[in-house]
C-alpha cells in the first residue's frame, strides 16, 4: 500500500472539534488525547509517525512528548473518573448489575 492510499482511509478516523465553554474544562486537552491514542493505535498497525501527524495536524515532537509524559496525581484521578464513569456507562447499557 503506498502512502497516497493510507491517506483517506486513515482520515476516517480523525475526530470532529468538541465545543467547550469559556472555563476550559478539558474538552481540548480529551480531544488531543484522542488524537495522540489514535496515531499510537495506527502506529502499532504500521503506519508512520509523520503521515498520522500530519493527517491530524499535529508535530512529531508533541506527540513524542506526549508519549514520554509522566502523568501527574491529578491526570491519575482524572483518569480514573473517567474509566469509572465509561464502566457505569457500559454497565447501563448492558444492564450489568453490580
Amino acid at each position: 500500500m503506498t502512502k497516497e492510499d493510507e491517506v483517506p482511509r486513515i482520515r476516517e478516523f480523525s475526530f470532529k472539534k468538541v465545543r467547550r465553554n469559556r472555563k476550559g474544562d478539558g474538552y481540548a486537552k480529551t480531544r488531543q488525547e484522542i488524537k495522540y491514542l489514535a496515531i499510537q493505535k495506527r502506529h502499532e498497525e504500521g503506519h508512520t509517525i509523520q503521515i498520522l501527524c500530519s493527517i491530524f495536524k499535529l508535530s512529531r515532537a508533541s506527540y513524542y512528548k506526549w508519549l514520554n509524559r509522566v502523568e501527574t496525581n491529578k491526570e491519575i484521578e482524572e483518569l480514573a473518573k473517567r474509566f469509572y464513569n465509561y464502566i457505569r456507562i457500559i454497565e447501563g447499557y448492558l444492564g450489568i448489575e453490580g
